[in-house]
């Protein structure tokens, strides 16, 4: 007997393959890491797992970071081309997050019928944050994973056996072990079951049935302390040890719940806001979609609150990339609106829209900016819009849009509700455009004065180890030119800084200066003994033979007779 797939599963299948060919497409556009010193963190890890087998960086181990995503983008990086290894890894990038629209139309199966769980797949696959497939980035693989590990949390809310609760723990840590932000989902789990007992009207005794899902989770936070030796945010831990303000992180709060509204494309929000109401009025007669809001509103309060408090004191403007795990939530939450016929009871449409659209309000026209750009993917095609059109209120422009989505919400036809799925996706996927556009012309201008157009400059013309001496150049980069060219050339393999210059990031280096002879000598007064040393020749004149220029970026390659001096 041959087994035929189902025509959802093909169409699924077709998502994911326009997908990725279309997000592949915009990632070959971006010729070199942009997210300094993120990305040649993650790859220069991931690499080094898979050429050593050690989670190090030029032989240094650095705090956790992530594992699942180095092992990930390691493997094309570690092949012998290293621009070969690259482009790999935008192909096999466009794959992983394309494939959350498996996760998102399974889950949307149990909650609404099969073409409607399409559409919200579809959505799922049109985010502008899609274009992270350009970058070596975690929100690759955290992405798709972020929504499986909520979709496990459902189902063993709905489903409480041991299996389904041993499968949600499994996800919990999939996702921890990909990105540390996704520690969260310990009160997240606390205040997803809390809100499931409410929405069964059951007493806390029911709480029972979950004891196996805290019990896990009880034992996954205890080992994940006790494997860190109580350094549980690892390379994030200096998160701990700020002091943050109440009212800052409120403001904050308010800035990132805005900010997912905005991401989402205003409508998805205001559905599941809609469709929420039943669970806490106790109407709401399906335990699957009980459990999907109360995961969903759960993981939202979760997020929003970290992120909030994170940028609150840390980064003073929105994060936007720690969000968009949330999107696809909020995708099925318009998606199962939808498939109810568009619900619309006048006093809770006329108050999710109201709070949506105030939320855009509040948005401070200040976050609207070309700073902003690299965290907040959604802000660019609004920063387009102000700098094509000087003097134009952003602010107000939210305003009006949400107010118009409100109304196209409430007095909408419902048998032409595809057309609003339709508006929403369109939406979506121009942003998607203007955005791809836009940070892969960041990554080009950022390679040109970072490590010049031949990106493998030193690798190519070095016949031994090559040492990289920073003198400041581009300080507001904060090392960026030391990075980009370990990250392409992995004949560097030691990185000195000159005058007390820092670098940021985990790039282990040790401090040089300048002897009365010329000597570059450490603390110790050791020289540094190398034949082949990479500068910025307006920074760090050395003496030697110049070999190679990298002219855009201000470096050149000297072949020296140690010990390196200067001039």
């Amino acid at each position: 007997m041959r087994l035929r797939p189902s025509w959802p599963s093909v169409v699924v299948a077709g998502l994911v393959v326009v997908s990725t060919y279309l997000r592949w497409h915009a990632a070959r556009h971006v010729p070199s890491p942009w997210f300094t010193p993120d990305e040649q963190t993650y790859g220069l890890i991931g690499e080094s797992l898979w050429r050593h087998g050690r989670y190090e960086i030029l032989g240094h181990q650095p705090q956790f970071l992530s594992l699942v995503y180095p092992l990930l983008a390691g493997l094309p990086l570690s092949m012998h081309d290293a621009e070969r290894g690259y482009a790999v890894l935008k192909v096999v990038q466009a794959i992983v997050m394309s494939l959350v629209a498996v996760p998102v139309y399974l889950w949307g199966r149990t909650l609404m019928s099969r073409g409607w769980a399409l559409v919200a797949a579809a959505l799922s696959l049109c985010l502008p944050a899609l274009a992270f497939t350009g970058f070596v980035m975690t929100e690759v693989a955290f992405y798709p994973i972020v929504v499986l590990a909520a979709w496990a949390l459902a189902r063993a809310l709905a489903r409480p056996t041991a299996a389904t609760q041993s499968l949600a723990l499994c996800a919990i840590a999939l996702a921890v072990a990909t990105r540390l932000q996704a520690i969260v989902f310990v009160p997240v789990v606390i205040l997803a079951l809390a809100l499931q007992l409410l929405f069964e009207r059951n007493g806390p005794l029911a709480a029972r049935r979950y004891l196996p899902l805290l019990a896990g989770l009880a034992a996954l936070t205890i080992a994940w302390v006790a494997v860190q030796r109580g350094q549980a945010l690892g390379a994030y831990g200096v998160t701990s040890h700020v002091s943050y303000g109440f009212r800052d992180a409120g403001r904050f709060f308010l800035y990132h719940a805005a900010d997912l509204v905005l991401l989402t494309a205003f409508l998805p929000v205001v559905a599941f806001a809609i469709v929420a109401v039943p669970s806490f009025a106790g109407r709401e007669a399906s335990r699957d979609v009980q459990a999907f809001v109360a995961v969903a509103i759960a993981l939202a309060a979760g997020f929003v609150a970290q992120v909030g408090l994170f940028a609150s004191r840390l980064l003073g403007r929105l994060a936007e990339r720690n969000l968009i795990g949330l999107a696809p939530l909020a995708f099925l939450g318009f998606a199962l609106w939808l498939d109810r016929r568009c619900p619309r009871p006048r006093v809770v449409t006329a108050a999710a829209g109201a709070v949506a659209i105030g939320l855009l309000a509040y948005l401070p026209p200040s976050f609207i900016s070309a700073a902003a750009e690299p965290d907040a993917f959604s802000v660019i095609p609004l920063y387009r819009l102000r700098v094509d059109n000087p003097g134009t209120d952003v602010r107000l422009v939210l305003v009006l849009v949400g107010a118009g989505a409100v109304a196209l919400l409430a007095l909408w036809p419902r048998d032409a509700r595809w057309l609003l799925a339709a508006a929403v996706g369109g939406m979506l996927a121009v942003a998607s455009v203007s955005v791809s556009d836009v940070v892969a012309t960041q990554a080009r201008d950022f390679q040109r004065i970072t490590v010049g157009p031949d990106r493998t400059w030193i690798d190519s013309r070095v016949d031994g180890t090559a040492v990289y001496v920073y003198g400041g150049e581009l300080d507001w980069s904060g090392g960026a030119p030391a990075w980009q060219n370990v990250f392409w050339n992995r004949r560097i393999g030691r990185v000195y800084t000159l005058g007390g210059r820092t670098i940021l990031g985990p790039l282990p280096t040790t401090s040089v200066t300048r002897a009365p002879d010329g000597r570059l000598v450490t603390a110790d007064g050791k020289p540094i003994r190398a034949r082949w040393v990479v500068a910025a020749g307006g920074y760090v004149a050395i003496v030697g033979q110049k070999v190679a220029d990298a002219t855009d970026a201000g470096l050149s390659l000297w072949k020296v007779q140690p010990p390196v001096r200067v001039k």
